[in-house]
Parts: structure tokens; sequence; C-alpha cells
């Protein structure tokens, strides 16, 4: 009862800090506006498939005043989703195929976006998106490691977290539905919580946080900022939700680097979108590196969604078991794993290691694609002396599971329709190859698992 009570104050306490956050975004002056930065998460040129996208935009001027902010589609004003002291959010719905123009303006500044779009049917592979699911704040690493996962037309991001979080043996509890106005409140192993997997195996059956937390495990940078740490708020091992551990606790999500303002369904997502979902320790997101309200973490954090997205291919290829047995390939991606999971990982040291990850890969893949290719016919003398190495287009099929790193292991969703781009010419050929055999086994696995789930 004492429990209950305690965390009924908390919400409350939490909606009235939430109301007060939202008031600024309608009062901020418009003085100073000659300075005015917009940032957006819309790209000029894009190409998009899902009939709706979300995108979020900020605007401030030179004093970091918020500035207001109009959009308009195809010559037509578009309503907000939602407008708070951190952001604006809009969805675009695309009726017409080709090229489609979207405008922005704050202050005395418009932005002109073209994006194209390419109609999909309903249900069609539209894209991957990376997903992780994370629990760095408390030290327990991946939950779902980088993994390449497919998106639907008609999807929202909800939707598509259901399917993640289903298909790898995870149970959860929300608020709302994947249709309308979810809210993550629960993790759990397969069949702990109500929705998701009924049924405890791969990723979800190693799921096992720990009840009592051992500030040990806490980052320092964090464990510095928490005033008061009680475990006794925990549900038991096997769940990992919101208020575990301190009052301020629960899940986050973050969508190419920014925190939406809105909930996952109301976010649509497109190939090559990176989603984060994190847990927040304490301060509402501050320990993750970003803020409810708008303004700065408690420390700097590095955008880690190149790094992940990479990561990610890695970890979708069949043939990683066979490429970390290349020893610059194998250190590598052991260094690119330990900067994912480090919670204040220095962007130089991120963006450092992503690049190494890129080089050695192709240097793995094409060590690899030698290896494999048919020897010469020697006109039939028996003479093989094995010293050819030239590219005649072989490919390797041998299979394997990806590499587990962290508390979590391994996860897997569909495989990616296409190998990370290496950037080395000489690998061209190796990972086009490559990248034939992972698109069909991919989508060959996304449809059946898809069917198998009913979506």
């Amino acid at each position: 009862m004492l429990k209950k009570l305690k965390r009924n104050l908390v919400l409350l306490l939490t909606a009235a800090l939430l109301i007060v956050s939202v008031v600024p975004a309608f009062t901020a002056s418009a003085e100073g506006e000659a300075g005015v930065t917009v940032t957006n998460t819309l790209t000029d040129g894009a190409v998009i498939k899902s009939a709706k996208k979300t995108f979020f935009v900020t605007a401030r001027d030179e004093n970091g005043n918020t500035v207001d902010i109009a959009a308009e589609f195809n010559g037509k004003k578009l309503s907000p989703n939602w407008k708070d002291s951190a952001m604006t959010s809009f969805t675009l719905e695309f009726t017409e195929e080709g090229e489609n123009t979207v405008t922005v303006t704050a202050g005395d500044k418009t932005l002109t976006y073209t994006v194209t779009y390419q109609k999909a049917a309903p249900g069609e592979l539209i894209g991957y998106a990376t997903w992780t699911v994370e629990a760095l704040t408390i030290g327990y690493g991946y939950i779902i490691e980088p993994v390449l996962f497919p998106i639907y037309e008609g999807e929202n991001a909800a939707q598509a977290f259901d399917r993640l979080l289903t298909e790898n043996g995870f149970s959860y509890n929300c608020t709302g539905t994947t249709e309308s106005g979810f809210y993550l409140s629960s993790i759990g192993r397969g069949g702990a919580l109500k929705k998701g997997s009924s049924e405890c195996f791969g990723a979800g059956e190693k799921f096992a946080v720990p009840e009592e937390l051992d500030e040990n495990d806490i980052p320092a940078a964090l464990a510095e900022q928490i005033a008061d740490l009680d475990t006794g708020w925990g549900e038991g091992e096997y769940t990992l939700g919101e208020f575990d551990y301190t009052f301020m606790s629960g899940w986050m999500y973050t969508l190419n680097n920014i925190l939406p303002n809105v909930g996952f369904a109301d976010s649509f997502l497109s190939d090559g979108d990176v989603v984060r979902v994190q847990y927040t320790l304490y301060g509402y997101g501050m320990d993750i590196g970003f803020s409810m309200w708008g303004g700065d973490g408690y420390y700097k954090t590095a955008n880690k969604d190149a790094l992940l997205t990479e990561i990610a291919k890695m970890n979708a290829m069949p043939e990683l078991n066979e490429l970390l047995k290349n020893e610059r390939f194998a250190a590598a991606y052991q260094g690119a794993m330990a900067r994912a999971l480090e919670l204040t990982a220095a962007q130089d040291d991120v963006t450092a290691v992503n690049k190494e990850l890129t080089a050695s890969s192709a240097e793995a893949i094409k060590e690899l694609e030698n290896k494999n290719q048919t020897p010469p016919d020697n006109g039939g003398n028996g003479n093989n002396n094995g010293n050819n190495n030239e590219n005649n287009g072989g490919q390797n099929s041998g299979g394997g599971s990806t590499n587990s790193s962290g508390n979590s292991g391994n996860t897997s969703g569909s495989a990616k329709n296409d190998l990370p781009k290496t950037g080395e010419e000489d690998a061209t050929a190796a990972v086009t190859v490559i990248s034939l055999a992972v698109f069909f086994a991919a989508a060959f696995a996304a449809e059946l698992k898809r069917g198998r789930c009913g979506k």
C-alpha cells in the first residue's frame, strides 16, 4: 500500500513538472530572431516509402530562446503533433508519388526540403531500422544488442517495437496500445508481463537484472548526480521498469539521436533510422544525455547512431564468426562494442572505433572471399599451388551465429539487405556478393517470422 502511494505521488509530481515545462514553448519571446538556429530531422533529397513520416524541429534565437515554428507540406499548412519547450513535431501524410516539398519557417528563416515518395503496398517491406534496448545506466549493458530490424508499410514504431520484443522472447507492460498512446512501463522475460512473448526464449531467457542495484555498477559520472538511490522499488530480477531503483527511472527512446516529444505510436520509421530504447535511472533522461525540457543532460554523450548501425550490420552477417578469425577485425569489433557500451564515451573515440570497424571489416571480407574462391583449373594435372589471390566472384557460404557482448548476448531480427559500405574499393566485389546472399536470406526469414507471428 505504501509503495503504491509513493508511486501515485511521484506520478502527480511528474505531471506537474511536465505541465510547467510546456508553458515556455508558447510564451518564448521572438526578440533576437536574427540569429535563429534551426535543426530538423527531415533530410533534403530523402526517398521515403512509408505513407507517413514524423519529423522534429527545434529553433532557437541567439539567446537560446525558443522560436515559434511553422511548416507547410506542398503549400498546405501542417498542424504540429506536439509543441513544447524542446521541439515541435509534425507528421507528413503522403498521397502523391514523386517529389514533395516541405518548408519550415522559424523567425525570418525559411528552409525548404524536397522528399520523394515511393508508394508501397500495405505490409510491404520498406527498409530496416537499427534498434537497441539499453540499460547502460545501471551497468547492465544491452538487453537487445544493435540489430537491423525490418520496417513494414503501415506500421508505427510501437508496432515494430512490439515485434522486436516478442520475437526475441521478451514480455512487456504498457499503457495505451500500439495504435495510440503507447507508453512502455516495463520489460521482462517472456511470460513475466502481460504483453509481448508468452514464452521465455532467446535473449529474453537470459534477461535478469538485479533486484538490489549495486552502486558500483552505476557509471561514475552518473553516480555523482544521484542524491538518493532507493533499491527497494524494484519489482524483481526478471523485469525492469518505471520507478525501479529511483522515483525518476523508466524507459525513454531516442530517434536519430534526438529525444522525441511524441510517443512510439506517433513515430513512423524510414529506412536507415536508428531507435535506441534506453533505461533512464535518474533525471528523466538527463543521465542518457537528454532532457525532457530541452536543456542539457548531466554530461555530454556521443552520437552513437553510425557506430550502432555498423555493429548491427556486422551482427546481421551469417559469416561473422568466420570474419572474427581476422585479428584486426576481431580487435576492432571488440573495441566498437566496448565504446558502444560506455555511457559517457567521447565523440572522437566513438568516431575512431567506427572508422576502424568499417576499414577492418573490408579487409576481413576480402580475406574471406579470397579464401573461399574456387582454385583455378590447371589443365587437369592436379597442380594447385594455392597462390591465386584474385577476386573471382566466389562467395562464402559459412553460417554461424553473431558474437555476443555485454550481458544480454546476441539477439537478432531480420538481416539487413545490404552490408556496411566499407569505403575500400578493393572490397566492393566481395561486399556485393555477400550482400546478395544476406538480402535473400533476410527477406525469406523476415516473411517467415512475420507469418508465424500473425503480423
